[in-house]
């Protein structure tokens, strides 16, 4: 079941959690299958919503196939990209800056609410996130796969002029306290960095939401938004984000991410979208292990990084969430 731009007589009042993402036409499926994996993992009611980029008739009865399929009420907010800023946006869809305006799309008012990418995967429970003590922060997120490298995040901090102490996160999960993100107009803030200082910006929204909320979010487990970098060494990932440029349902899907290539096939089955996932033969996916096993090894050294940047935070406990 789907519906169009919630208001809040049409939702639950005892429903105090929405989970959101943002998708352009070519991205619908998988956003999709975000909002589904969310609900799946979900040991409370909450509510879903997909803030839909230039979407048509034909994307908008795609969408309401598979909720009828799959049993799942998603809200539908149209947006359109001619309000977008009209920037130069680099390898970056204009739907990422879609969520700096989800202050503007008639959404109701909710205690909290999860951002997720499109490209992101719930694998695990996550009910205790709606529960989690922000202690004051308006927002909690994951260290963006940067932040194990020190020059990175040095020029990452000097371009966006975060404090020398800052961490840096990645955007692609975002939980906030709704009411405080509202009262403190930050994604007013934020669209205003995109607009000054976007020249400065290596992933616009990101380094925009990062330099809005600089010593007003906490920092959570890499296990809530385990990106492609941090996988292999993260035991029991709660939300998996692909990034990077190779998709599961695609071709060129990484080996590390071939149990999910299953997940959006299994998901997608009987929709209107049976050509978003991509079948590989059997010597495409021994080719691929191949590249897998090269990029290991080309990798090693950052791998390590990872792991001492991994093993040093977890044995100081810096993060919230890391005993769930």
């Amino acid at each position: 079941m789907c519906r169009d731009g919630a208001r809040m007589e049409d939702i639950d009042p005892k429903n105090d959690l929405a989970v959101i993402t943002c998708a352009d036409r070519n991205m619908l499926a998988a956003g999709c299958c975000t909002l589904l994996s969310a609900r799946d993992n979900l040991g409370k009611s909450a509510s879903f919503h997909l803030v839909a980029l230039d979407i048509s008739d034909r994307d908008r009865a795609a969408v309401e196939k598979f909720c009828a399929l799959r049993n799942l009420t998603i809200h539908i907010h149209p947006f359109e990209s001619a309000l977008l800023p009209k920037l130069s946006k680099g390898r970056w869809s204009p739907a990422a800056l879609t969520r700096l305006f989800l202050d503007q799309i008639g959404l109701p008012n909710f205690r909290r609410m999860l951002y997720l990418d499109a490209d992101t995967l719930v694998v695990r429970s996550m009910s205790a996130l709606a529960h989690l003590d922000l202690h004051g922060n308006i927002a909690a997120a994951v260290d963006d796969y940067i932040v194990p490298f020190p020059k990175k995040i040095a020029t990452r901090r000097d371009k966006l002029g975060l404090g020398p102490d800052s961490s840096y996160f990645n955007s692609g999960v975002i939980l906030f306290d709704w009411q405080s993100c509202l009262k403190s107009d930050l994604l007013g803030q934020a669209r205003q960095n995109v607009e000054n200082r976007h020249s400065a910006y290596h992933a616009l929204d990101q380094d925009a939401l990062n330099a809005a909320l600089d010593g007003k979010w906490a920092r959570l487990h890499p296990k809530w938004n385990a990106q492609t970098g941090f996988l292999p060494d993260i035991r029991d990932p709660i939300i998996v984000h692909f990034t990077g440029r190779r998709k599961p349902w695609q071709n060129g899907a990484a080996w590390v991410h071939r149990e999910y290539s299953r997940k959006y096939a299994e998901y997608l089955a009987g929709t209107d979208w049976p050509g978003f996932c991509a079948n590989t033969a059997i010597s495409g996916k021994l080719a691929k292990y191949a590249l897998h096993l090269g990029k290991k090894l080309e990798g090693l050294p950052k791998a390590g990084k990872i792991r001492a940047f991994l093993k040093a935070s977890n044995d100081a406990r810096i993060w919230r969430g890391d005993d769930i």
